[in-house]
Formats: structure tokens, sequence, C-alpha cells
């Protein structure tokens, strides 16, 4: 009998805005990891770790399938064992530039996933002579989110200095996993009503009201998705750590980082900002805990959205409060537990109508149902991706530098920030349609974050 890893709802939906955005002309929803390195990588020792990993978490090796009845989708665990070589692929570019391997990074990031004659989770090694190499962790953001995939990179580290013998390994159990059932079931059956009809009646910013950096017009074909890499020194770092403890008493808040973010966002906006504009963004929890704290390879995520009136566009500290203010509100609404419930039920429908209603979403000549369009994009998406839970000084045989991650982002609003910690070292990686938000404009808008991060009260 075939064995599966079977996607939660939240994997579902991911799943359904991945089929979504590639019905549009997008590459769908994609997630890259760049481990950044000081030499060449171990490349044999590296493939050798990736093919034990695939005992350990068998979904990293999988092959994506599709259930006749709903159309949702399943990974596939036992599958003949895959070519290496394949899977950790080396693009070396010879003499090329350090942008020249950016570049080439960037258009692998605006190719869609093949989870079909590839596995899940997919290496791309790229070598320049006179640089470190920079692996690249890619997968479909439907398998598991930014944590799950940083356990991976440090279990890949663990497997290749132990070398055991793959056939002794086990798998640690994510297929028999059910976290977020778990987590559902703290809540019965009658809440779980409740919390869907809250969700659906609960108000939202119009999007008319909110404030988009975007610009450009809709159009197709979009256009690739570029991406813009700041990497603050350790000088910056422990400056915006000294101005984030003074703020809010952390020195890794994404309290403060998204209300830096929103303040550079409202002083590049282009045109005067209404007085009755509201800004908008999500707060993500991690929602492994507890029993949870050990899944990997899922999507355990909660998404928390929060309003600021542009009048409140005042100070670092200030919009730190304010947004932390409406966090804690959603934490005592179970705000969490209430989206899990929203999901399940979201999911219910074949993917393909799910992906039909998302679709919608995307094109604005279209309305789909309340819920998932008018008053649920924001005006900006801020992500926090912390560090590994220990510190690495080398990763597969050569020196660790740095790592960061990202992942694709829809037409509106256009772009996105990913805030990440390696180490001792802040990073950002912004990621935008240059067709919808003007190059310019973007670099101004992370140039103006980085300084007000770093600014002095």
């Amino acid at each position: 009998m075939a064995r599966y890893q079977y996607p939660n709802p939240i994997d579902l939906v991911f799943h359904a805005g991945d089929v979504a955005s590639r019905r549009v002309g997008l590459p769908g929803s994609v997630v890259h990891v760049h481990v950044e390195l000081g030499e060449t990588v171990d490349l044999d020792g590296l493939r050798e770790a990736v093919r034990a990993l695939h005992r350990v978490y068998p979904v990293t090796g999988a092959r994506r399938g599709m259930s006749l009845f709903t159309g949702h989708p399943r990974w596939r665990l036992d599958v003949p064992a895959w070519d290496m070589h394949r899977v950790v692929r080396l693009h070396d570019l010879g003499a090329a530039s350090i942008e020249a391997v950016y570049a080439d990074i960037e258009a692998l990031f605006n190719r869609r996933t093949d989870c079909q004659s590839l596995p899940a989770v997919q290496f791309h090694v790229f070598r320049a002579a006179g640089y470190g190499d920079v692996v690249v962790m890619r997968w479909p953001h439907s398998l598991m989110d930014g944590r799950g995939a940083f356990t991976v990179l440090e279990e890949i580290e663990r497997l290749y200095r132990e070398k055991p013998d793959p056939d002794t390994l086990t798998s640690a159990g994510d297929e028999r996993r059910r976290d977020y059932q778990n987590i559902l079931g703290q809540a019965s059956w009658l809440e779980r009503v409740r919390f869907v009809r809250d969700f659906a009646a609960a108000p939202q910013v119009p999007d008319r009201r909110k404030a988009f950096l975007a610009t450009g017009a809709y159009r197709r074909p979009w256009g690739p998705i570029r991406i813009v890499l700041r990497r603050l020194t350790a000088a910056q770092t422990t400056l915006y750590q000294e101005n984030a403890r003074r703020a809010v008493g952390k020195s890794l808040s994404g309290d403060f980082i998204r209300a830096c973010a929103l303040l550079a966002m409202h002083r590049v906006m282009v045109g005067r900002v209404s007085d009755d504009a509201v800004y908008t963004t999500m707060v993500l929890i991690d929602n492994r805990r507890g029993d949870a704290a050990g899944a990997v390879c899922w999507n355990l995520t909660g998404v928390m959205p929060v309003a600021v009136p542009a009048t409140a566009m005042t100070d670092r500290s200030s919009l730190s409060a304010l947004i932390h203010q409406q966090k804690m509100q959603h934490f005592a609404q179970r705000r969490p537990l209430r989206d899990y419930a929203a999901y399940w039920l979201l999911m219910q429908p074949p993917s393909a109508y799910v992906a039909e209603v998302m679709r919608a979403g995307l094109t604005p000549s279209h309305r789909p149902p309340r819920g998932i369009g008018d008053g649920t994009v924001p005006s900006m998406s801020v992500d926090l991706l912390g560090p590994f839970s220990r510190p690495i000084t080398t990763w597969c045989g050569a020196p660790f530098l740095n790592h960061l991650g990202y992942t694709t982002v829809p037409p509106q609003p256009g772009f996105a920030l990913y805030v990440n910690q390696s180490q001792d070292l802040l990073n950002i990686a912004g990621v935008y349609f240059p067709s919808r938000v003007p190059p310019e404009l973007f670099n101004h808008l992370i140039d103006e974050f980085v300084t007000v991060l770093l600014e002095r009260d």
C-alpha cells in the first residue's frame, strides 16, 4: 500500500493559492532559503546528507500526487531513490561576478517548482570562481514554512557531520503527526461553528481606504519578480538591537520591525496620503508550541491582521505599542484558533474551486466572495525569520557566513519584505513586481527601512 503525508488545511490553502497564481501566469508559491558560504561546499557530502535526510523526513524526498475526488495534493513517500545529481544541482558559473550569481538565483526564483520529476525539496549550488558557494534550498510553500526549512538545514549539517548509514535511519514521524488537528481540537464543534461565523462577519478595512505602494497598472504578462537584498553589518545590527531594546525591550522584535517598515513606507509614499487612510499588515505567529513543537514539514503559522491609521505614523515606539496591542487583542479573542477553523471549512470543497475563488482575487476585474477579496489584501507584508536554533560555524564542509529566505508575492500589494537574523547579522530581502512598484521607488523603500531601523531617537 502506498504511503502518503497528507497536507493540513493551511497547506491546502497555500496549494490553492499556488494553483490560482499559476492560472494568471505567475510562478506559483515558491520559497527560497539561501545559505551563503565562505568556500566551496563539499558537494558529494551534501548529496549524501540529503539522501539521509529523505529517510529522516521522507516528505522532503516525496513526489506530489492528487486526490481523484477533491484534487487536494498529497505527498507520496514510497518513491524510488532519486538521482542526487538532480536533487542537488551544481550551477558552475566559472568566472562570473557575484552579481551574475544572484541574477541566476533570481531567474530560478521565477520558475515554477516541479514536484513530479523532482522531489518536494530541491537544492541548487551556485558557484563562481573567487567567491564562496551560495546554496539555495527551494520548495513549494504548500509543503512547509520557513521555520521548518531552518530545521531541515540544521538536520542536513548534523547528518553531514555524523555520516550515518542511511539504511539505519528511521523517520522522525512527520507523516504521522496531527498537529493541526490537535490545535483545532482545543475548540468544540459548537465553538468551531461560532469561530467560522465570526470570521465571515469580522469587519475588514476596505481596500479603497488602504494605503498601497503599488502605482503600476495591472497588466499581463506581469513580468519577472525581482529580489533586493540588504545585509546589515555587525555594527549596524548592534545599533538596530539597541534601538529595538529601547523601544520594546527586545533585541529581535516583530512589532518593532513591522513598525519601522510601515513608517518607512509612509515616508516614501507617492503623492499625499489622505487623513482617513489606513496601513495594514499581518503579524505571523508560529504555532509550534507544546505537543506541536517537533513539527517540521508543515505550515503551522497563524496570521493576525494589524491596521494603523495614517495619522498614527509618528514614531517607532508608539507604532510598536499599537501593533503589540492589536496582537494581544487577537490572542484574547483566540484569533489563531478561529482562523484554523475557517481554513478547515474553506478547504472542504475541491482545490480547483477554491483556487478559482482565489484567482478572482488576483485579477481586479472580478470580485471574489466575502472573506477572500476586498479587505484581505494588506498594504504591506513583513515576515520575520529568526536565527537557527544553535550557532553554526560550518555547513557541509564550508565556513558558514549567512542565511536568508523569501517567497513569491501576489500582484497586489506587489511586494513583501523578509527580515532574517542570521547568527549576529540582520538581513533584509525585498521581493517585488517592477510592473507594479517601480524599481526606484522600491529601492527607496528598502533604503528608508534601513534608515528607520538604525536612526537614533
